[in-house]
């Protein structure tokens, strides 16, 4: 540990030598220097912010934690440290560390907007979705109006199922950089489709964000269609050959395709430019239709088949919040009459390998694309999957689908119900506690067996 024999009574020797080694790494040694100082200058305290960030940028959380507690101690009245703990705390998901530093500096400082805005995060991030729309709105009095605080109140309000209000401040995303870094709109002449008259032109939707994104929205090229668009789809090649069946699409096209055409608009601002509110969602399903048929393997006459998938696409950033865990489900394999037929996709397919047998198969090595998937999926009696691509797809066929939904679920699937006015044949399974399958994986089970043993009473009245 570096020891000049630095005055203690000489902050400002201490903070000079302390910004010396934050420049060269010398992290460790700067805290020491910091932590000795008895009489703080005000300088000090954005000096323990920028070594806080260091270690984080460092990946050293657990130090960055102690920089950060041993800067209230030097600062215990400073509302703006009392913050930046707050938002350290959400970083590092301890939500009642979070909570009660952003409330101590709300407390000391409620005027500060960006303060309301972290708490509001904060209070979105746990479920709170009343609370966090409160703080939002009044970060928004007090004059923030980033894009950033406008996306996240239009989700809170997504959530509560104010989609008209929700959506027009969900476009506030394409001003955000994780957004605007990913999914930019294109640098063309093309005008982007703010609600003018569609009959007689031509527009072409823009794909955005994940794979169930698209299968969910591209419901609305129908609405576009009967004000007499022309409508065309570009689409990832994983759903081409499926968005083909769709009617109201007129072309479906790949990366590369020559373009020229009236309008184009981003395929999840549709819903805001067509001003859906929740009565009037486009929730006719199926609206999606496999291009070709399959036969389940191994399945004899009046049993029923189940599809089963339970992780999501390790790409989304939450994943993990998302997945269950295949033994957790492993209990109904023993349900009689029933054939499971594993879904999963990606590297977790290999997890149903100890359970495989006579009424346990594996369909992910003959499946390729959405197509093959949703030929499959319109085979089945039930699905039971997580928030996932496949989830969406099931429900745009028709298909009766259980959905897992964590504690604090996307915003599509609001707040406190069973069911979603998306998708008429799905039925939501939702945790009542963080990380907590238990309960809705218990509830499902109970459910199933009411839902076999009622298939296998009524085949058997109709002598099926």
């Amino acid at each position: 540990m570096l020891d000049l024999g630095l005055d203690p009574n000489d902050p400002r020797a201490r903070r000079d030598v302390a910004v010396i080694c934050i420049d060269n790494g010398l992290l460790n040694d700067a805290f020491h220097l910091l932590s000795k100082v008895t009489h703080p200058v005000p300088e000090s305290a954005q000096l323990f912010k920028r070594l806080a960030e260091s270690f984080c940028a460092a990946s050293d959380f657990n130090s960055a934690e102690e920089v950060w507690l041993a800067a209230q101690l030097s600062f215990p009245e400073d509302p703006a440290l009392q913050a930046e703990l707050g938002k350290f705390f959400r970083t590092r998901e301890n939500y009642p560390e979070a909570l009660s530093w952003l409330a101590r500096s709300l407390e000391n400082r409620p005027g500060d907007a960006l303060t309301q805005e972290a708490y509001g995060t904060t209070l979105l991030e746990t479920n709170q979705i009343d609370q966090a729309i409160h703080h939002f709105e009044t970060a928004r009095r007090l004059g923030l109006n980033s894009p950033e605080c406008l996306c996240r109140l239009g989700t809170a309000y997504l959530s509560k199922g104010n989609l008209k209000e929700g959506f027009a401040l969900y476009e506030h995303r394409f001003n955000i950089s994780f957004f605007n870094s990913k999914r930019a709109l294109p640098a063309c002449p093309i005008p982007i489709w703010k609600g003018e008259s569609l009959a007689g032109k031509t527009i072409l939707i823009l794909p955005e964000q994940g794979k169930g994104d698209n299968i969910q929205f591209i419901r609305y090229s129908q609405l576009l269609a009967r004000q007499g668009a022309k409508v065309w789809m570009a689409a990832d090649a994983s759903l081409r050959s499926l968005f083909e069946t769709v009617p109201s699409i007129d072309r479906v096209l790949s990366a590369g395709d020559h373009v020229v055409t009236d309008f184009l608009c981003p395929l999840m601002s549709l819903p805001n430019r067509l001003g859906t509110t929740l009565d009037t969602i486009p929730a006719a399903v199926p609206y999606l239709a496999p291009p070709h048929r399959v036969t389940l393997p191994r399945r004899s006459k009046g049993t029923l088949g189940i599809g089963l998938i339970w992780k999501s696409s390790p790409l989304f950033v939450q994943a993990a919040l998302r997945d269950i865990s295949i033994d957790a489900l492993g209990s109904i394999f023993a349900a009689p009459g029933c054939t499971f037929y594993s879904l999963q996709y990606g590297s977790a397919a290999s997890e149903i390998k100890p359970f495989l047998g006579p009424n346990v198969i594996d369909l992910t090595p003959t499946i390729s694309s959405f197509s093959d998937t949703a030929a499959y999926l319109m085979e089945m009696d039930l699905i039971v999957t997580v928030d996932t691509a496949g989830a969406h797809l099931a429900g745009a066929l028709g298909r009766p689908v259980w959905t897992f939904l964590p504690f604090v679920p996307d915003w599509r699937w609001m707040l406190d119900t069973t069911t979603t006015p998306w998708y008429p044949t799905m039925r939501l399974y939702r945790q009542t506690e963080r990380g907590n399958w238990n309960e809705p994986i218990t509830r499902l089970k109970k459910d199933f067996n009411d839902f076999v043993a009622l298939r296998h009473s009524s085949s058997s009245v109709s002598g099926t």
